[in-house]
């Protein structure tokens, strides 16, 4: 029979199992403030004719900002297509009270290494942004993630951050293909050449996309780019009524446990049905990201070896055969 469990004992772990929740609760909350902060300063600080791609809370943890009592100094960070923000917080005043706006022409690398620290060994690692100021070198920023509970040593939390900047689909296609395009190699690139070149240039081609939703069709895994342009058109709404349908309508159909298309990424218990009444245009960047990366380091190598692709490529080949002939033929009976 065993030795039954006192009733104090199943107390401790009935107190455990509430304090977990109530931390998960407090982390879901604090998470949704700062995606509701980034939305708010994004609104304020990019102009018009730019396009947000994403935003993160962070940590300046450059020792020259940081004052006796060690006090951090909270940092948004935005990115856009062709520039980053980085805007000082004030928690007190409850605003932003500086920031500063970089070029992404001007961004010349990014080192991640240890936090600098005048004393003992460094408990984080960071990211730290190289610009020019004035077509001058040695300008930087020196960031860190906020760890999301006291126990993070902060290493885990800090590396998803980078990888998440660096891996930002506008990011590398403004810094890496832009040298690329300057070279002509890429210029004016269409069809399953454009398709070649990256997955972002692969979903900016709506031909592109078919025949990338055929191939993850084959695959059973279609709902993964459906879900991302679905990401893509929902973060455009500004219409709060049609924002709240989408939002319903992407977390039932994409989300949702009960859902046959139910994309495979992590977090989707932090959103509930709960959060949905209240939406804003980032609350599903995060899993958007995932499913972008799962999609370019794993099915979108498969698409370009795959049937299809060949397929579309010989038919391009001997479509551009055949214009060159009929033009060979015009100049010949001339």
């Amino acid at each position: 029979m065993g030795i039954s469990v006192t009733e104090d004992l199943y107390s401790v772990f009935t107190k455990e199992k509430e304090h977990e929740a109530l931390q998960r609760d407090s982390q879901s909350n604090q998470q949704e403030q700062v995606s509701l902060l980034l939305q708010n300063y994004m609104r304020l600080l990019l102009p018009e004719e730019e396009k947000f791609h994403g935003g993160w809370a962070l940590l300046d943890c450059d020792p020259s900002l940081i004052d006796a009592t060690h006090k951090d100094v909270d940092v948004l960070l935005l990115l856009s297509n062709c520039a980053y923000y980085v805007a000082y917080y004030d928690d007190e005043a409850d605003k932003v009270n500086q920031y500063q706006r970089l070029s992404l022409e001007n961004l010349e690398k990014i080192e991640i290494g240890p936090e600098p620290t005048f004393f003992g060994k460094p408990k984080f690692s960071c990211m730290r942004l190289h610009y020019k100021h004035q077509e001058t070198s040695g300008y930087f920023h020196t960031l860190r993630a906020v760890p999301h509970s006291p126990e993070e040593d902060g290493k885990d939390a800090e590396m998803n951050m980078v990888i998440d900047f660096l891996s930002y689909p506008y990011f590398f296609s403004e810094i890496q293909d832009n040298d690329v395009l300057a070279s002509t190699s890429h210029h004016g690139a269409t069809g399953t050449e454009k398709w070649s070149i990256s997955l972002e240039h692969l979903l900016d081609d709506a031909e592109g996309v078919r025949r990338f939703r055929e191939f993850l069709k084959s695959e059973f895994s279609e709902e993964n780019v459906l879900f991302w342009i679905e990401c893509e058109d929902f973060k455009k709404t500004q219409d709060i009524e049609r924002l709240r349908d989408k939002a319903k309508h992407i977390y039932g159909t994409y989300l949702s446990s009960k859902s046959s298309t139910q994309v495979n990424v992590e977090g989707q218990s932090r959103l509930s049905e709960s959060m949905l009444g209240q939406p804003h245009p980032l609350m599903f960047q995060k899993l958007q990201d995932q499913i972008f990366n799962l999609m370019k380091f794993d099915s979108y190598s498969r698409f370009l070896r795959s049937d299809i692709f060949m397929k579309s490529k010989r038919l391009e080949e001997s479509g551009n055969e055949e214009t060159v002939a009929k033009r060979a033929s015009r100049i010949y009976n001339t």
